[in-house]
């Protein structure tokens, strides 16, 4: 895209969670700050000038591990294109009531649009 719509990331983002019984915590939106690059492979084999921006978008949820994995591949065939750059996965006190295990999911990820 050509631009990027944080409030309609955020939406998609949360009807794709919804959809696996999770719901989306602690929601931080962040661009790259002055002084900051994106990290990726494009922007060092492009020039220096980079013709696209990025925006990061960290949350937490918690639910079964089956749950995240369908989630994750939700992301995969999403059309919007997105990474993920930093997961945490830990276990929770909690089980569900067939006595599967809760997990507690903090999520980092990276979209990107031309400038």
């Amino acid at each position: 895209p050509d631009h990027v719509d944080n409030v309609r990331l955020i939406l998609d983002l949360d009807n794709v969670a919804s959809r696996r019984g999770m719901a989306m915590q602690n929601v931080v939106v962040s661009t790259p700050g002055a002084g900051q690059t994106a990290q990726t492979a494009v922007g060092t084999i492009s020039s220096s000038k980079q013709k696209y921006d990025v925006l990061t978008t960290k949350f937490s949820t918690q639910g079964t591990y089956t749950a995240f994995q369908q989630l994750i591949t939700d992301l995969e065939t999403s059309l919007r294109i997105v990474d993920i750059s930093n997961l945490k996965i830990s276990k929770s006190d909690a089980v569900t009531g067939t006595g599967e295990p809760l997990y507690a999911f903090e999520v980092s990820l990276r979209t990107y649009w031309l400038k």
